[in-house]
């Protein structure tokens, strides 16, 4: 159990600053990239889910799969399609 805690804390102290630091990184040369197709983080993330599906998801589907809010995602949902990116099918 000793080794277990060791490497837990050893994970938290050295790894995980540094995986926060990189996703930062990535996420801002991601975003100023998708920018010039006038598209949000948030919005990539969702058309990137849905690419390729067939049956799609429900909202509330797919808001757990992103890990965001419902009302979050209908906010993103809407300017999908104002930006005719994707189209809800009831």
């Amino acid at each position: 159990m000793t080794n277990h805690t060791h490497y837990l804390e050893t994970f938290s102290r050295l790894l995980l600053p540094t995986i926060s630091k990189v996703q930062r990184l990535l996420s801002v040369g991601l975003g100023s990239e998708i920018k010039h197709h006038d598209l949000t983080l948030a919005e990539f993330r969702i058309v990137g889910l849905l690419m390729g599906e067939e049956k799609g998801y429900s909202q509330k589907e797919l808001a757990q799969k992103l890990d965001i809010s419902a009302p979050s995602l209908s906010v993103s949902i809407a300017s999908l399609e104002k930006k005719q990116w994707l189209q809800r099918i009831a």
